[in-house]
């Protein structure tokens, strides 16, 4: 038996069934032709994403990313009136003229809003704890007034076993009560109060001469 040539049965069953104008030369070439191709491209092609703006693709080829995971915020605690604590000492200060009296031997004190030259000023500084606990370590700083007046250096008022003072130039560098400054370079004074119970207050006070 002779060998089949298949590329010669094939051309002449697609001639015989082509229409009367096709010539079996071109049912050759075109055979030719596509057995020219590699054999992976025959068969059906995979379908490709096409290069496109994701928002311009079909619904079909769009890639859908997960929602990304929102972890609950927590609310803020809120507060209990019942159980809120206030730590708030008022301090105010207050002026006197001091007024001697020959028959008592004692200075009569009267509050004040003004002075004149000569008049003897007691400044008077009271500390009130106004919240429910005990409040240690107040710190409190006066600014000696300013203007013709003379601090009286040995007027100091205050209990050593509840406060101290201390004094300073600038109010930066405060120095023991004992320090050896001048009256006159005094212009700050610190108030420290041990403890303050609540309710509890305290009086401090100095005095000044306004210069004549």
């Amino acid at each position: 038996m002779h060998p089949i040539d298949l590329k010669l049965l094939l051309t002449l069953l697609l001639a015989s069934a082509l229409p009367a104008y096709a010539s079996a030369d071109d049912v050759a070439l075109s055979l030719d032709a596509d057995l020219l191709l590699d054999a992976p491209t025959l068969g059906v092609q995979q379908t490709t994403r096409p290069t496109m703006p994701e928002a311009a693709m079909p619904a079909m080829f769009r890639t859908v990313a997960p929602a990304p995971k929102v972890e609950p915020v927590p609310a803020p605690p809120v507060a209990d009136p019942t159980n809120l604590k206030v730590n708030v000492v008022e301090v105010t200060e207050s002026f006197y003229k001091l007024v001697f009296d020959e028959t008592t031997n004692l200075y009569r004190r009267t509050a004040t809003s003004d002075a004149r030259p000569g008049d003897l000023i007691e400044l008077v500084i009271t500390a009130v704890n106004q919240s429910d606990q005990t409040v240690e370590e107040v710190e409190l700083i006066n600014s000696v007034p300013a203007g013709p007046i003379q601090l009286i250096g040995d007027s100091f008022q205050w209990d050593p076993s509840t406060s101290l003072y201390r004094i300073s130039r600038n109010g930066q560098t405060f120095f023991q009560a004992d320090a050896e400054l001048d009256p006159s370079d005094i212009h700050f004074i610190q108030w420290v109060i041990f403890s303050l119970e609540p309710t509890q207050s305290l009086q401090l006070a100095y005095r000044i001469q306004i210069s004549r």
